[in-house]
C-alpha cells in the first residue's frame, strides 16, 4: 500500500487532503530533483516537529540509502583525500533538509542584538536560494515569525509548504501548498500533524530513490517466478484477507463486511487472462462469505475447521502438488497450512508470526488491496514483466 493510501486508511478524517498531500510531495521532490534544500522551522511542539523532519530527510526512514556506487566509486579513489571502506559503509544518502530551529548562539545572539520574532526570517534570507523549499508548521497559522518567514521566502523565490489547522491563519495566504489539518485544538492538531510528516516523507524517499527500491522490491518475486509460474490454485482466507477483518453487526444480529472493488478487478483479470484458479477456504460458516464468492465467482469452501486436511485432500481430489498451490493468510488460524507449502502470502496487517512466515509479503492491508496486489504479481509474472 502506497504511504499516502496508508495514511488516509488509518485517518480517514484526512480523506478531503488527499491532493493537498500528493501537491506535497510534488513540491518536495521537484526541489530535490533541481538540487535545492528544504528548510524547516516551527515552534514549540512543532519546533520538535520540525527536527524530527529533518531527521527522517537526512538519513534512511523507511529505507536503506547506501552510498551510489558512483559516489563510492569516486569517494574511494580520490587522487587526494581517498575515503575508507568503513566511512563509506556508515554514510547514507540524504535528502538535503536543515532545520531553524536548532542551536543556542546565533538565537539568543539575535535575540539579544535583534528581534527574535524575525530570526527564522534572518536564516531563510541567509540560507535560501530561489528553488529551495521553506516548510513552515503552526497549529495556529498565526505565529509572527513563521510569518515573517514565509513573506520573505515567498520574496526570494523560495517555495512555501505548510503544516496548520483550524482555519489556517494568517501564513494560508503564503504558502504555495498548505496542508490543513481539520482540528482545533493544538494537541489535537499536532496529534495529526506527525503521521501526515511521515507519510510525506516516506512518499518523497520511495520516489526520490524510486529505482533503488525498486529494485530492491522486485528481486524477490523475480527469483520466485519459477515458482508463482507453477502456481495453478490460489487458496483465500477470508476474513483479513478479503476484508479488513472487522465485522459490522446490526441490532437485529445481522453481519455485514466491507470488501475492496480493486480485488474484485484484479481477481477479474487474473481470471481473464487464464490465471490460476481461485477459492476460497474459510473457518466459519458465514452467508456473506458465500454471496461475496458467488458474486466474483470462485468457489468457497466454508466449515473447514481444519484447513491443512481439507487442503491436502482438495490436493488429492485435484491431483496437485503442494508446488501448485499458493495460500493466503493473515493470523494463527493459518500457520499450520501455510507451513506445509513453499508458497504463500500475508497482507501488510498479518499477525508478526504470519508475515515472517511467508514468502510473498504483500504491502497492502486486507480488504484493502492485498488481494489486488498478489494478482498484480502474477499478472506482471505472466506478462514478463
Amino acid at each position: 500500500m502506497k504511504y499516502i493510501d496508508k495514511l488516509l486508511y488509518r485517518f480517514p478524517v484526512l480523506l478531503p487532503l488527499q491532493a493537498k498531500f500528493y501537491d506535497a510531495v510534488d513540491l518536495l521532490e521537484h526541489c530535490i530533483r533541481c538540487g535545492n534544500k528544504i528548510l524547516v522551522c516551527g515552534n514549540g511542539g512543532s519546533a520538535a516537529d520540525a527536527e524530527h523532519i529533518v531527521g527522517e530527510l537526512m538519513k534512511g526512514f523507511l529505507h536503506p540509502r547506501p552510498v551510489s556506487p558512483a559516489c563510492r566509486e569516486k569517494l574511494l579513489f580520490s587522487s587526494a583525500y581517498p575515503v575508507d571502506e568503513n566511512l563509506l559503509k556508515n554514510l547514507q544518502q540524504p535528502i538535503p533538509a536543515f532545520s531553524l530551529v536548532g542551536g543556542t548562539a546565533l538565537p539568543t545572539a539575535f535575540a539579544n542584538d535583534a528581534n527574535f520574532e524575525y530570526f527564522f526570517a534572518q536564516q531563510v534570507f541567509g540560507l535560501g536560494k530561489a528553488g529551495d523549499v521553506l516548510w513552515a508548521i503552526s497549529t495556529s497559522g498565526n505565529s509572527a515569525n513563521i510569518i515573517h518567514a514565509l513573506r520573505l521566502a515567498r520574496a526570494m523565490g523560495v517555495h512555501t509548504l505548510g503544516l496548520t489547522g483550524r482555519d489556517g491563519g494568517i501564513m494560508a495566504r503564503y504558502c504555495d501548498v498548505e496542508i490543513r489539518v481539520p482540528e482545533n485544538t493544538t494537541p489535537e492538531i499536532q496529534e495529526l500533524h506527525l503521521p501526515v510528516y511521515h507519510a510525506i516523507c516516506a512518499t518523497l524517499e520511495k520516489n526520490i530513490f524510486a529505482q533503488q527500491y525498486t529494485d530492491n522490491a522486485s528481486t524477490p518475486f523475480k527469483m520466485l517466478a519459477s515458482q508463482l509460474q507453477s502456481i495453478q490454485l490460489i487458496v483465500f482466507d477470508f476474513d483479513g484477507v478479503f476484508t479488513d477483518n472487522k465485522v459490522i453487526i446490526s441490532q437485529d444480529g445481522l453481519e455485514s463486511v466491507q470488501c475492496s472493488r480493486a480485488d474484485s478487478l484484479g481477481l477479474a483479470m487474473l481470471k481473464k487472462k487464464n490465471g490460476p484458479e481461485c477459492c476460497i477456504l474459510s473457518t466459519e460458516e458465514n452467508p456473506v462469505v458465500q454471496t461475496r464468492a458467488k458474486k466474483l465467482g470462485i468457489t468457497c469452501f466454508q466449515g473447514c475447521t481444519n484447513k491443512k486436511e481439507f487442503l491436502l485432500n482438495l490436493l488429492q481430489k485435484k491431483n496437485l502438488d503442494v508446488s501448485n498451490i499458493l495460500y493466503i493468510g493473515n493470523d494463527m488460524n493459518d500457520f499450520e497450512v501455510m507451513s506445509i507449502l513453499p508458497l504463500s502470502a500475508a497482507p501488510a496487517d498479518a499477525h508478526p508470526t504470519i508475515r515472517k512466515l511467508a514468502p510473498i509479503k504483500l504491502q497492502s492491508y486486507g480488504g484493502n488491496g492485498a488481494i489486488r496486489e498478489l494478482c498484480d504479481i502474477f499478472l506482471e509474472i505472466n506478462n514478463g514483466e
